[in-house]
C-alpha cells in the first residue's frame, strides 16, 4: 500500500504535535498509515500492535491521545474490544479496517465511533488522513444548533457530540442571538429550518448584520419537501443545506468543511487585524468592532466607555533614542496594558503612539478606575532599552457613550479629553467624570 501523497498540500499540518494512537498488528499498514499521517497531519503517531500494549500505555505510563485510529480485530480482541476499551476511556476513535460491509457499517454508527475507513482500494490511506483530519478538526470546533424540534434536536447533539464537537442549543432565533452578542464564538450554526420556520431567515439577516458575514458558518436542514426552501436559505446568506433525513457522514463531512473554512477566515482575519509590532488589535480591527460592540451594549442598556491613551514626549523619546528604542517602549507599553485591560474590552494601537480601548458594560467610574491603574503601573515601571533606563507617563481621554452618536463622535469626544490631559500637564486620565468631581471638590 502507498501513500499517493496528496493531503501533503490538502491537509497543512495544522495538527503538528497532535498525539494520535495508531493500534494496528499488521507491519505492512502500521508502516504506511504512520508515514501518511505523519506527513500529511504533523501528528505524532505511537503504535501498539495489540489490546495488552494499549492498556499497558494508557494505565501504566499514563499516556493520553486526542485520537485513536483502531483495526477492529486484534490478536487478543478479535470482537472489537480495543474500541471498547478506547471509548470507555473517553478516547475519540476512527476504525481503519478491512472487514467491512453494510452491517459493519451500521455497528459503527450505532457504537458512535468519530469514523471509519476501509482499508480496501488504492485511496484508502488518502482516505484515512482525510477522516481524521476533520475529527481532529471538528474536536476544536463549537457548533451552535437552532431547533425546537426535540428528537431533531437529541439527533444532532448526540451525533455532533460524538465527534468532538462542543455543542450549544438555542430554542429560537433571540435566544441564539443573545448568546452570540454575549460573545460566545461560535463555528458553525446548524439550523433547523422545519422547526424555525421563517425566523430561520430573519435570524441570517441578524447574524450578518450584528456579527458580520464571516462571523459563522451556517448550515440548513429541513424536513420539507418544496424545493425552493434550500436555495432559500442560500440566498438568504446560508453556506450549506441538507435535507432531512440525510447520510451521517456527508453530513458531518460538510459541517467539517465548514468548521476548516471557518477556521481559515479567523486566521486569515487575525493576521489582518494585528499590528504587527505589539501584537495587539490594529486600528482596522478597532474601527471594524468598536461600532458593533457598542451596538450591543446600547441594545442590551449596558454602560460603555471610550478611551484614547497616548506616550507623552514619545516624538522626543524617538529623536533622542532612535527608532529602535521606540518600537521597544511601544512594545513594552502594550504588554503594560494588556495586563490591566482585558476581556471583554477592547484594545487596539491606533497608530504611532495612540492606544484605543473600549470599555464594555462599564461606567465612567469604573473605566476611570482602570484608567488610573494603566498610568501608575506605566509611571512607576521602568523600561530597559539600549543599556538605559527609561521613564514613562501617559496620558488618557475618556469619554462616556451615551448612545445615539456615531463611532467618530465617541473617539472625538475622547481625543478633546486627552488634548485636555496633555494641556494640563500630562500624565494623567481627563474625563467628564473627573471634571464634575474638580467642580465638586472645589465648590
Amino acid at each position: 500500500m502507498k501513500f499517493r501523497g496528496r493531503p501533503r498540500t490538502g491537509y497543512a499540518p495544522r495538527h503538528a504535535g497532535t498525539k494520535i494512537l495508531l493500534v494496528e498488528d499488521s507491519s505492512t499498514f502500521t508502516a504506511a498509515a504512520s508515514q501518511a499521517l505523519g506527513e500529511a497531519l504533523g501528528a505524532d503517531i505511537q503504535h501498539c500492535s495489540s489490546l495488552a500494549q494499549v492498556q499497558d500505555l494508557i494505565e501504566t505510563k499514563g499516556r493520553a491521545f486526542a485520537l485513536a485510529v483502531v483495526d477492529l480485530n486484534g490478536p487478543d480482541a478479535p470482537d472489537g474490544e480495543v474500541l471498547a476499551y478506547l471509548q470507555k476511556r473517553g478516547v475519540a476513535t476512527v476504525v481503519f479496517t478491512a472487514a467491512f460491509n453494510d452491517e459493519t457499517e451500521e455497528q459503527m454508527l450505532a457504537r458512535r465511533v468519530a469514523g471509519y475507513v476501509s482499508k480496501c482500494g488504492a485511496e484508502a490511506l488518502d482516505e484515512l488522513c482525510a477522516r481524521v483530519d476533520q475529527v481532529l478538526t471538528m474536536m476544536d470546533a463549537r457548533v451552535l444548533i437552532l431547533s425546537r424540534d426535540g428528537q431533531m434536536l437529541d439527533m444532532l447533539d448526540d451525533l455532533l457530540a460524538a465527534n468532538g464537537c462542543q455543542v450549544v442549543v438555542a430554542e429560537d432565533g433571540a435566544d441564539a442571538l443573545t448568546l452570540l452578542d454575549e460573545g460566545l464564538e461560535i463555528d458553525v450554526a446548524v439550523v433547523d429550518i422545519g422547526a424555525a420556520g421563517e425566523s430561520a431567515f430573519w435570524l441570517l439577516q441578524q447574524i450578518h448584520a450584528r456579527c458580520g458575514e464571516d462571523s459563522v458558518r451556517l448550515f440548513g436542514l429541513s424536513t420539507q419537501a418544496h424545493k425552493t426552501v434550500g436555495p432559500r436559505f442560500m440566498r438568504s446568506g446560508g453556506d450549506d443545506f441538507m435535507s432531512v433525513p440525510f447520510i451521517t457522514d456527508e453530513f458531518l463531512s460538510r459541517v467539517g468543511a465548514l468548521v476548516r473554512l471557518q477556521k481559515r477566515m479567523t486566521a486569515l482575519k487575525d493576521l489582518a487585524s494585528m499590528d504587527y509590532l505589539t501584537s495587539l488589535p490594529n486600528r482596522r480591527h478597532f474601527f471594524e468592532n468598536g461600532p458593533r460592540m457598542i451596538e450591543h451594549a446600547v441594545r442590551r442598556g449596558q454602560n460603555s466607555c471610550i478611551a484614547i491613551a497616548d506616550i507623552d514626549h514619545f516624538k522626543r523619546l524617538n529623536d533622542t533614542y532612535g527608532h529602535e528604542v521606540g518600537d521597544i517602549v511601544l512594545r513594552d507599553v502594550a504588554v503594560c496594558l494588556k495586563a490591566c485591560i482585558g476581556k471583554p474590552h477592547l484594545l487596539a494601537r491606533l497608530g504611532g503612539e495612540e492606544f484605543g480601548i473600549l470599555f464594555s458594560n462599564c461606567d465612567i467610574g469604573e473605566a476611570t478606575g482602570i484608567c488610573e491603574a494603566v498610568r501608575k503601573r506605566i509611571a512607576s515601571a521602568a523600561i530597559e532599552a539600549d543599556g538605559e533606563t527609561i521613564s514613562l507617563t501617559i496620558s488618557i481621554g475618556l469619554a462616556a457613550i451615551q448612545g445615539g452618536e456615531t463611532f467618530d463622535n465617541y473617539l472625538n469626544a475622547a481625543d478633546q479629553f486627552l488634548y485636555m490631559a496633555k494641556h494640563a500637564g500630562r500624565d494623567q486620565v481627563m474625563s467628564e467624570y473627573q471634571l464634575i468631581r474638580a467642580i465638586a471638590s472645589s465648590a
